[in-house]
């Protein structure tokens, strides 16, 4: 049987009525419709993944990733432009000299 995947904004409004209202996973499982294992996965995820929400270190090197990239991107811009500007003089020299 394959795995169901569920909405994120369904994840997150189990977990926030877990956290936040301190609702049981059961109640809010039986209500939104989900196994309890699952709903208890997401909790374990985002408990899992809070030591990294805090990591400043890791925010900086997304920051710097993220820079990176716009970067690289700005570069393939400039060098389509270029290709461009090249293959539009290639062929006025192709008709300048009658070639097809």
């Amino acid at each position: 049987m394959p795995k169901l995947k569920y909405p994120t904004n369904l994840k997150v409004q189990a977990i926030t009525r877990h956290f936040q209202d301190g609702e049981p996973i059961s109640s809010i499982c039986a209500d939104l419709r989900v196994p309890p294992a699952a709903c208890q996965q997401w909790c374990k995820e985002v408990i899992g993944n809070l030591p990294l929400f805090f990591d400043q270190s890791i925010k900086k090197q997304d920051r710097q990733k993220e820079c990176r990239i716009e970067e690289l991107q700005a570069e393939v811009v400039r060098k389509q432009e270029v290709i461009g500007e090249i293959m539009e003089a290639f062929t006025t020299l192709k008709k300048k000299n009658g070639a097809n």
